[in-house]
């Protein structure tokens, strides 16, 4: 009897796997974020204003201004850069008062923004990032809709530090 020899492809095989893999390793984010260009390091959307609040005093950053050329940049980084989710939240009353007496920077966009990061969340269309002491402990955006904020927030280290610190920089107005 004769025996057949079986030929192998071992470089096709090779490849098969290493798509396969690739394959996987795009597809699996992909479907969890809901978002298909979850590697892309971009907002792709400026905010259509910045509201910094400091202790009682509102000023309101737009397009072309000091303020906003500064944050902007910064906050579009911070996006780009999430390293989880925060299981902190805060109530109205504590946005409230952080918006009375507090410090916070606000950023507000004319459409909801997908954030690209290896984990689902919802598009927002405003920001909120405090920025007193007792809350730089977590350095979290937290994220929201239409004038309500989520019980998530996202872990924004190391850009909330230069927020913070940029945030310093500007004028303050006078009360």
């Amino acid at each position: 009897m004769r025996q057949e020899r079986v030929n192998t492809n071992v470089k096709g095989l090779a490849l098969a796997l290493v798509l396969f893999v690739a394959i996987i390793a795009y597809a699996v984010p992909a479907l969890t974020t809901g978002n298909a260009f979850w590697f892309w390091p971009a907002v792709g959307v400026n905010p259509s204003q910045i509201v910094t609040y400091r202790d009682g005093v509102s000023i309101v950053h737009r397009p072309g201004t000091p303020g906003y050329k500064l944050l902007a940049p910064l906050i579009s980084k911070a996006l780009t850069q999430v390293s989880g989710l925060d299981d902190s939240g805060f109530s109205d009353n504590t946005l409230r008062e952080i918006r009375a007496k507090g410090r916070a920077v606000e950023v507000y966009y004319s459409e909801a923004i997908t954030i690209p990061t290896s984990f689902r969340t919802i598009q927002p269309n405003q920001i909120l990032i405090p920025l007193d002491d007792k809350y730089e402990q977590w350095a979290v955006a937290y994220t929201g809709n239409d004038g309500k904020y989520w019980a998530q927030g996202l872990r924004i280290r190391p850009a909330y530090d230069e927020i913070k610190a940029a945030f310093f920089t500007i004028e303050p107005a006078s009360k």
